[in-house]
């Protein structure tokens, strides 16, 4: 791994925070790093509905109402004319719509699924892992996240005090993480390797046919060649009417794919 370190770094928490209850540290990773895969699986965290006087926790109206139906919410307050019945304010007696329940920028993104526990704050530019299905062994943060551990500097020795939770290889663009990645279940290392196979689109052969896109375009033979030609010459075989250099693999026959296997 290119930034892997002899040095563990200082737990500044003495074992205290960001730790789980099993002794695995939180994971702390640049969100540049994973940009596409969180983007794509983080949500927003806009808190829990509160009253925007009085700042309560406000209750959903349904549930208030079959809870409560001896309480009529027709004399309650609104807090605007127009809002929807959304929430009602029970230390205010008020409805409150849901555009006046939650603050205008969320808190934080977080992720909370069967594989992961994550979360990064709205001012910061990182994302602490608080559970996982993978872990590895990383060099302490600084006093600015004590007893977590900074994903981008492995240890080159695995340390039992530096094991920290973290994301799997498929997380990162190239299919490879840059550091060692474990499994929870079975302790063992989950290596990512790339192979090279016959495409999966012309079977190794390294050119498509004309027919087969026609058909799949729903168009002449004769249109379809016409559109390879002009849109994409340099899959273009001028003297062969019936074929062309296969889209997925540019006619190489092989493609490169990455595969995930437990070793040890």
């Amino acid at each position: 791994m290119e930034n892997e370190t002899d040095y563990q770094g200082i737990d500044y928490s003495f074992g205290k925070s960001n730790v789980s209850d099993d002794g695995i540290h939180y994971g702390v990773i640049p969100v540049e790093d994973v940009c596409e895969f969180w983007c794509e699986d983080s949500e927003l965290n806009y808190g829990e509905a509160s009253c925007p006087d009085c700042d309560s926790d406000l209750v959903d109206i349904v549930d208030f109402e079959n809870n409560n139906p001896e309480i009529e919410t027709d004399d309650f307050k609104r807090f605007s004319e127009f809002d929807c019945d959304d929430w009602v304010c029970t230390n205010c007696e008020m409805i409150v719509g849901g555009e006046y329940a939650f603050p205008e920028s969320p808190f934080s993104h977080y992720l909370d699924d069967d594989t992961y526990q994550a979360e990064q704050g709205q001012d910061s530019c990182d994302i602490f892992i608080m559970k996982s299905k993978y872990f590895t062994f990383a060099q302490f943060c600084s006093p600015c996240a004590p007893g977590a551990c900074y994903l981008p500097i492995p240890l080159k020795e695995n340390h039992a005090i530096n094991k920290c939770f973290c994301l799997h290889h498929d997380c990162f663009l190239d299919g490879k993480a840059p550091y060692k990645v474990y499994s929870i279940e079975t302790g063992k290392e989950i290596k990512a390797k790339r192979v090279k196979n016959a495409c999966t689109n012309c079977k190794g052969k390294g050119t498509d046919t004309y027919k087969r896109l026609s058909v799949s375009r729903q168009e002449g033979i004769i249109k379809t060649r016409n559109f390879i030609a002009n849109a994409y010459q340099h899959l273009y075989i001028a003297k062969d009417l019936e074929n062309f250099k296969c889209f997925r693999c540019c006619g190489k026959g092989t493609e490169t794919n990455i595969e995930y296997i437990e070793e040890g």
